[in-house]
């Protein structure tokens, strides 16, 4: 008998197959037993699958006592005797062993990652042009800010209503969702540029929110299907540092652009990153269907489905108080504080800085932390005191909002890239798309929340003050939440 065996599946555990192969062992059966890394109760990786079956051919070789012809794998057997012996030249080797997909040279791996990161910046670049650009769109069609929190709401609600329908295209093949993701962003920016009145550049922003609930679902698949485990933490952190880099570019180019050429011209020219993303995904990423597991969806226990159910709340929470930030910071540094339209841009852009180095930093190093959720307490806090320095701000100017502005960006910007990290790492393969389309939802309504909010906030006191005092109160409830979660199950009283 030869067994193949997922070392992610959740509902045959390895432990089972061990078993059999154990019996079989003492029952003088010859047998084999393969196992294989990030595969769950249904093998998915083409690579996985092409080994399975070569593999089951040379163990038909060896038991029919035929050699197959073609470079197969060695089979090493366990238990029995006679026919089953190693052919000529096979030192025999471990019983069981487990299958190393073919390393990924590192040109490709470089490729790969970076087509990610294009990805993120695609799926979140229409609100992030949107805010940087603000100052202009309110100009031209004369609209209040509540009325522009309205288009970074269309953007978002429709990325959280779309997130689970994405996830689970993803789960059935990731070609196809991310060359969707990446036209869905490109005609988002077109429609929003060519837009005659402002209902039409909301219908814009609902587009681009499609892409929006493709991304992190997509990204997240094609990581767990194709990078080695020690390195996703680090790939999570560049790929999640894609919005915050958008951000900065957009921050850097768009208003320059705009005040040469109107908005609608840097709308226009940021056509190129969607469009490149388009050119390369058929050549880094694997095209072929991918079937549901035989488990349906259970693949992860109790314990991670909590798990994911309080990421979602918390970091709804964390996406209200950031989006309503990434939204209103250029706004407010220029109506309250005093700055200039470009100075505005740049700080918007230094908060896309540093949200880069922040989740390229943390993704790297939260796999130190005995426990996730202390990354995230750490990060939660922070953003509360910075949120604290972007209220000094109106009243110590330009330098306390530049330092807000860093601290954001390291804390804050950063929060997702360690909860995604946790979702790749702890869900199982064939759920991870289903998985972070539930957690996208929060992740979507949060930011379609947040900028609405904090504009009714600002026009109703005529003032920031209290905006930003609401968004420290979300950053709170977010860390007291984490708090929670952290505490010990209690134990099980005792007789009498």
């Amino acid at each position: 008998m030869i067994l193949f065996q997922g070392l992610d599946d959740r509902v045959v555990p390895p432990e089972q197959a061990e078993a059999i192969a154990s019996a079989l062992e003492d029952n003088g059966i010859p047998c084999a037993l393969l196992t294989y890394e990030g595969e769950d109760h249904g093998f998915r990786k083409a690579e996985n699958i092409i080994h399975t079956l070569e593999s089951e051919l040379a163990f038909y070789g060896r038991v029919l006592g035929f050699r197959p012809a073609g470079d197969l794998p060695d089979v090493s057997m366990r238990g029995g005797t006679g026919r089953l012996t190693a052919p000529a030249g096979d030192a025999g080797g471990p019983s069981t062993r487990t299958y190393h997909p073919p390393a990924m040279t590192r040109t490709r791996m470089t490729l790969l990652v970076a087509l990610l990161g294009v990805a993120m910046v695609t799926a979140t670049y229409v609100q992030g042009a949107l805010s940087v650009l603000s100052p202009f769109v309110v100009e031209e069609f004369g609209i209040t800010r509540s009325q522009l929190g309205l288009a970074f709401a269309a953007f978002s609600l429709v990325g959280a209503a779309m997130s689970p329908v994405m996830g689970a295209f993803t789960d059935r093949g990731s070609r196809g969702v991310l060359l969707a993701l990446f036209a869905l962003g490109a005609i988002g920016l077109a429609v929003s540029a060519l837009s005659p009145v402002f209902l039409v550049l909301v219908v814009g922003s609902a587009v681009g929110g499609l892409a929006l609930g493709a991304g992190n679902p997509v990204t997240n698949r094609v990581i767990s299907d194709q990078i080695p485990p020690a390195r996703r933490g680090i790939v999570v952190g560049i790929k999640q540092a894609g919005p915050p880099l958008g951000l900065l570019t957009a921050g850097l180019l768009l208003p320059p652009i705009a005040v040469a050429a109107g908005w609608r011209a840097a709308l226009a020219v940021s056509l190129v990153i969607p469009v490149a993303g388009l050119v390369a995904t058929p050549f880094l990423v694997a095209g072929g269907s991918r079937s549901r597991p035989e488990g349906g969806d259970t693949v992860t226990g109790p314990e991670v489905r909590r798990a994911v159910i309080w990421l979602t709340v918390i970091g709804l929470g964390v996406a209200v108080a950031l989006s309503a930030t990434i939204a209103f910071l250029p706004l407010y540094a220029v109506e309250d504080v005093g700055v200039s339209p470009e100075t505005a841009g740049l700080m918007a852009s230094a908060l896309g800085l540093t949200g880069v180095a922040g989740r390229i930093l943390w993704g790297g190093a939260a796999g130190r932390f005995r426990r996730a959720s202390t990354a995230l307490l750490v990060m939660s806090t922070a953003a509360v005191l910075a949120v604290g320095a972007l209220l000094a701000g109106r009243w110590a100017g330009a330098p306390a909002i530049w330092g807000a502005t860093v601290a954001l960006g390291g804390s804050a910007m950063a929060w997702h890239a360690v909860a995604w990290l946790f979702i790749i790492d702890e869900v199982g393969s064939a759920a991870v798309g289903r998985a972070s389309g539930v957690m996208q939802v929060g992740n979507s309504v949060g930011f379609a929340s947040g900028p609405p909010l904090l504009g009714v906030v600002i026009d109703l006191t005529d003032s920031y003050v209290a905006g930003w005092l609401v968004v420290a109160a979300i950053f709170a409830v977010s860390t007291a939440l984490t708090v929670w979660i952290r505490r010990p199950p209690a134990a099980p009283a005792g007789p009498g």
